[in-house]
């Protein structure tokens, strides 16, 4: 209910009716460490998706450029990326 709430006027505040102040504390600290943590696993996944494609910021090699190249990888890439428009 408080996402919806935060999606429809915009914001990610909650509101609380101040009964202990340790519990809204604690709930604080909770989403703190919960929007950490998805950070991390963000970065983590990046990391494992630039190795898997093996992605270099240096030149690439003769065998890498005939490979990006290739006529089946090429046509492979553009019924991928163009599937959604046509």
């Amino acid at each position: 209910m408080s996402s919806l709430l935060g999606f429809l006027t915009g914001s990610d505040q909650s509101w609380y009716l101040v009964l202990d102040e340790t519990a809204i504390i604690r709930d604080r600290q909770i989403k703190r460490a919960l929007m950490k943590e998805n950070a991390n696993r963000k970065d983590f996944n990046a990391r494992i998706y630039e190795k898997q494609i093996k992605m270099r910021s240096g030149r690439i090699t003769l065998g890498e450029f005939l490979e990006i190249v290739n006529p089946l990888n090429l046509y492979k890439f553009f019924k991928y990326s163009l599937s959604d428009i046509i």
